[in-house]
């Protein structure tokens, strides 16, 4: 994972991200560990959080651009923020960072880039709505226990 140099929030689109020294995706290194480190983290925070319906999609056949996604469920916009609050904390004192962080005004659907992971937290309609798990219904479901 990268090395945070500073963070920002834009005001206007309500984007924060975290500026990174390194960047991409670990595939075939070291990087791998980790990053089965990182699902696991935000797998816990979710379950921590009483988040629901946990999905884990293996996207490192389909596109270059991530290696996984993480999908969850809050009942509330409330629920969801305070699921990508935790998610955030914890993986910053663990060492990781995000890459950018959407949606979190309205917290329909919160976005959080951490390179190789992306975490999408819906409540229920939005979730239904864009239905991520058909949409990339050729990825492979991934079995992770949380830590």
């Amino acid at each position: 994972m990268g090395v945070v140099e500073q963070e920002s929030k834009d005001e206007n689109s309500g984007v924060k991200s975290e500026v990174a020294a390194v960047g991409g995706s670990g595939r075939g290194s070291s990087a791998d560990d980790e990053t089965q480190k990182l699902l696991a983290l935000i797998r816990g925070c979710i379950e921590e959080r009483k988040g629901r319906d946990i999905v884990v999609l293996d996207l490192t056949e389909l596109t270059p651009v991530t290696d996984y996604f993480v999908i969850c469920s809050g009942t509330s916009s409330m629920h969801t923020r305070a699921i990508s609050e935790h998610i955030e904390v914890s993986c910053k004192k663990a060492g990781f960072r995000y890459f950018g962080i959407e949606g979190e005004q309205n917290a329909k659907w919160v976005l959080m880039d951490y390179g190789d992971i992306v975490v999408h937290i819906f409540v229920d309609e939005t979730r239904w709505f864009y239905n991520l798990e058909r949409l990339w219904g050729d990825a492979r479901r991934v079995d992770l226990e949380s830590d």
